[in-house]
């Protein structure tokens, strides 16, 4: 095979993705897997007299460069639009991959050439210093001191790791595909909004059905149980969604169980009490203990207001409990009621293309970046491609924005990256943003209400913290899961302010700005059931700490019946007791690691980034200055110095979580 016939091997900037086949895909597997190999054989053979800092570290942290591209890259394709043909070939490759990743840290001939570097008695410093002490502890946490048979032992539970998440995220992805109803009469669908009704009405032409199709998937099934008068229907709709992977065809329970089981076992292997003090050794939290605490800590300030938000909801309603597929539709009613706000009244103000327009001007304003729409072959022509270009007119980044629903991919948000810049090809940078948010329908372009815009922000933030980190090693591009929210979340603030609304936000239609009287409104309700929605974020948190400190307690016996028992401060009560979300939570078994123990990380970060916006509050919202400090302090810095550093070089002093209270309670 001719590397550059392989369109996941090809240097073409950027690369031809139509071509992309699942054959393309396993023979550049097969090709980046060697590739890997050899590098990593260079540097055992090594003579002992001739290893040094360039040929040993940062040859290890080069050597799988390519594997990792074209494994992100094949992996993302399966995810935006999944196909029988690509699955296959990722699952049968997926024990080989993951056999290579987990060799490297219990790869003793390597371990004693990373030795021989660190012993040398040379004084390291910066970069270099950072990424040496990050192999080395990265060696030692992943079993480069464990006995052959203890070695062999990690690289079988890293395999069936790999396999069962793996699994766990298919079933998630096809249970959620799986689920559609087709309703004919538009009288059942009264109170829908106006953008879902088009969307659940293209979704059936397209399946040349009549009427409306209504699924799981975020667009639709958001606005169903907020907004549709039809409690019979939102019902149906909460017990498909609950019951996603709880049973049937795509039972994730099992394999659940086995995921928490093996991880438990992973960890005592090396050394730790539980997963999570595995996972947090090297990230801001340091222990599943500390994790733990700041959720409960978190959780006991809420909790007051939590139970005021019950109290109040359940007094609208008139009853004591409530039922849980009615919970979202009186909450949006009483906001309507209580502030005369509809959370869709935002939708009119702000198209797809206009949010964009309002993240660029942003970039612009506060790090001088000049983005542009551009064209490139991609995965489905409704994916978008821009150019991103520093202050002096110079490339240094692209990426695609995937920003619509459709069978085949993933559910949620999320940002991803295909490819650092390699300046000697004159290729920058690559990476993705992508969401599901409602398709440009009947005339109408596609329109966002303000959490789909929050959400927007969010993966465009993730976008600028890989945009502009400039580490010159690539081990260290790489930071704290507990700190890497900092730069997505404090992009959400913007989305508060009506003088940056205003520099994006016009009626579709009239090329009105926002409404005064609209904002005061949406201001005015922004803190309302605060609480609520805080306590939901720290339920997840809390299981999945729970669930990887006290693994035995929840393997013992149902697990399910457990994580009730454990939430039980943390959740409200109703008339029947919502399963917890843990049969299709992606985030803590979807991936070898991820986000488990690590779920936390979310609040960790909202703590770091309320508190850092005040200092653009105080000395300007499009302030280049602090702009500038923010980029040089936070977003280009990496892992080259500890997070809790980075956050004290941007505001002078260390963390104080009080904004965070009073952002949520005010």
């Amino acid at each position: 095979m001719k590397k550059e016939n392989n369109p996941f091997l090809s240097n073409i900037f950027p690369p031809d993705f139509k071509s992309m086949t699942p054959q393309a895909a396993d023979e550049a597997i097969t090709f980046a897997l060697e590739d890997a190999r050899k590098n990593i054989l260079k540097i055992e053979n090594l003579p002992d007299s001739e290893a040094d800092y360039a040929n040993v570290i940062r040859a290890l942290d080069n050597a799988s460069t390519l594997l990792d591209e074209v494994w992100n890259i094949a992996n993302h394709i399966e995810s935006v639009c999944s196909t029988p043909e690509m699955r296959e070939v990722l699952n049968r490759r997926d024990a080989e991959v993951s056999d290579f990743s987990s060799s490297i840290c219990i790869n003793e001939k390597l371990w004693q050439k990373i030795k021989i570097v660190k012993d040398s008695g040379k004084k390291f410093e910066g970069e270099e210093k950072a990424l040496l002490d990050e192999t080395v502890r990265d060696f030692v946490e992943n079993g480069a001191n464990l006995s052959p048979a203890d070695k062999k032992t990690l690289k079988e539970l890293d395999a069936q790791l790999s396999l069962l998440t793996r699994k766990f995220s298919e079933n998630a992805l096809d249970a959620l595909n799986a689920f559609e109803l087709n309703v004919l009469d538009k009288s059942e669908l009264e109170g829908l909004p106006e953008s879902a009704l088009a969307l659940a009405q293209k979704k059936a032409e397209a399946k040349n059905l009549k009427g409306y199709l209504l699924t799981l998937d975020a667009p639709i099934f958001a606005p169903v149980m907020s907004h549709c008068k039809n409690e019979n229907l939102r019902k149906k709709l909460w017990l498909a969604y609950s019951e996603l992977c709880a049973g049937g065809k795509f039972d994730n329970i099992k394999i659940m169980r086995q995921i928490i089981e093996l991880r438990a076992k992973k960890a005592k292997l090396l050394g730790n009490e539980n997963f999570a003090d595995y996972v947090l050794n090297s990230r801001m939290a340091r222990s599943g203990k500390n994790a733990l605490n700041f959720v409960e800590t978190l959780k006991d300030k809420m909790l007051e207001a939590f139970r005021r938000d019950i109290s109040e909801i359940e007094k609208f309603a008139g009853k004591s409990p409530i039922e849980p597929w009615n919970g979202a539709f009186l909450a949006e009613n009483m906001r309507r009621q209580k502030y005369d706000f509809d959370t869709e009244a935002f939708r009119p103000y702000i198209t797809l293309d206009s949010a964009l327009k309002g993240a660029f001007s942003l970039a612009k304003s506060l790090y001088g970046l000049d983005i542009k729409k551009s064209e490139a072959p991609s995965w489905h022509e409704s994916v978008m491609f821009f150019d991103v270009f520093d202050e002096g007119g110079k490339q240094i980044a692209s990426f695609y924005a995937d920003l619509f629903p459709r069978k085949g991919k993933r559910s949620g948000a999320w940002m991803n990256l295909f490819k650092e810049d390699k300046p000697e090809l004159g290729a920058p940078k690559l990476g993705l943003i992508a969401a599901n948010f409602n398709e440009p329908s009947n005339g109408k372009p596609s329109l966002l209400n303000h959490d789909e815009l929050s959400t927007l922000f969010h993966e465009f933030g993730h976008m600028l913290h890989f945009i502009l980190m400039c580490c010159k090693e690539r081990g260290l591009r790489d930071v704290a899961w507990d700190f890497v929210e900092l730069p997505s979340q404090i992009m959400e603030n913007w989305c508060n302010k009506k003088e940056v609304l205003d520099t994006f936000a016009l009626h579709y239609q009239t090329g009105e700005k926002l409404p005064e009287t609209l904002f005061k409104k949406f201001d005015a309700a922004q803190k309302f059931r605060a609480a609520t929605a805080c306590m939901r974020q720290l339920s997840f948190a809390k299981i999945d700490l729970d669930l990887h400190t006290r693994a035995q307690i929840f393997l013992a016996g149902d697990i399910e019946e457990e994580a009730q028992k454990a939430l039980k401060e943390y959740t409200q009560t109703y008339t029947q007791t919502p399963r917890t979300i843990l049969a299709h939570f992606t985030h803590i078994f979807g991936d070898p690691v991820g986000y488990a123990a690590g779920y936390y990380s979310y609040k960790w970060a909202e703590a770091l980034d309320a508190d850092a916006f005040t200092r653009f509050e105080k000395e300007g919202l499009f302030s280049r200055e602090v702009g500038k400090d923010f980029a040089e302090c936070i977003l280009k810095v990496g892992s080259s110095i500890p997070p809790e550093k980075a956050f004290e070089n941007f505001m002078g002093r260390p963390l104080n979580p009080d904004a965070l209270i009073k952002r949520t309670l005010g």
